[in-house]
């Protein structure tokens, strides 16, 4: 249940990257939306961070490969703490629980 609920997530996410259909002046200060701004304008960066998120989370929803998609996942989290260290840190707190949720899985596996 919390794989296909991280999975519905972080595909709404992926394709975000792609259309930009989220609000997000309610949760972003200004300086964070400008850099995000500039990074969806670029049209190669967010893209290709969009493909690297879906194509793992496919795989984490279809229950394939989950061990192979949560480690590809990683550079995803390190991704999104580094945009909130850098530039909002005020929202450190929903990448850190996004990152927590995309690991969670991978430790059934030792208890």
């Amino acid at each position: 249940m919390v794989q296909i609920g991280l999975g519905v997530t972080l595909i709404l996410f992926g394709l975000y990257k792609f259309f930009g259909f989220l609000p997000h002046d309610r949760v972003m200060t200004e300086e964070s939306i400008a850099v995000y701004k500039g990074l969806l304008a670029n049209k190669f960066i967010m893209p290709t961070v969009g493909v690297v998120e879906l194509l793992p989370v496919i795989l984490l929803v279809v229950g394939r490969w989950i061990i192979v998609a949560l480690l590809a996942m990683i550079p995803i989290a390190f991704g999104i703490m580094g945009f909130h260290f850098a530039v909002d840190i005020q929202g450190i707190f929903w990448g850190n629980f996004d990152s927590f949720w995309a690991c969670l899985p991978s430790f059934n596996a030792f208890f």
